[in-house]
């Protein structure tokens, strides 16, 4: 319904298209200040990265972190399980779970 109105007044396709569009790419601008998530950071082994968003959150959240962040033996214990389980295609029909989720998002697009 929000595209109706500009859709009466603008008859070319191409206008069109280009007019709805145009105003979401100042969005993109506002990724370059999104910091990534801890999550990921951890997942991928940025630990300093991932350390200094949840430093910052903390700071915003008036919170205390313990005093090394990430340990020694985290930082082994999380390597060892990113070598020992590589992802692969097969992950998303493993469990009836993930196999409903992932025919759920199939049908989705």
């Amino acid at each position: 319904m929000f595209l109706a109105l500009p859709a009466y007044y603008i008859r070319s396709w191409r206008l069109l298209t280009l007019t709805m569009t145009l105003p979401l790419l100042f969005l993109f601008i506002f990724f370059i200040w999104l910091p990534e998530s801890a999550r990921w950071l951890i997942s991928v082994g940025k630990y300093d990265k991932a350390e200094k968003v949840i430093t910052k959150v903390a700071e915003v959240n008036k919170a205390e972190l313990q005093k090394p962040l990430f340990t020694k033996e985290f930082m082994v214990e999380q390597e060892r399980i990113r070598k020992e389980h590589r992802p692969t295609g097969l992950d998303l029909i493993r469990t009836p779970r993930m196999r409903m989720r992932t025919i759920n998002l199939v049908f989705i697009w």
